[in-house]
């Protein structure tokens, strides 16, 4: 037991697999909470776009 204790051999990729965890995670968690937003803005620019063009004045 006090061997596998003090063995560092998987230290990296545990290390690795957290940090990468959290990254996702934070991606979610804010993707959740921005693309709502991100559509509604591109709904917008959509709209204003043919708005615009399709005005009879130039």
């Amino acid at each position: 037991m006090k061997r596998f204790w003090h063995d560092e051999s998987g230290q990296a990729l545990s290390e690795y697999a957290i940090i990468v965890a959290a990254f996702l995670i934070g991606c979610f968690a804010v993707g959740g909470f921005m693309l709502p937003r991100f559509v509604y803005a591109w709904d917008v620019y959509h709209d204003s776009f043919y708005t615009v063009l399709n005005l009879p004045f130039p």
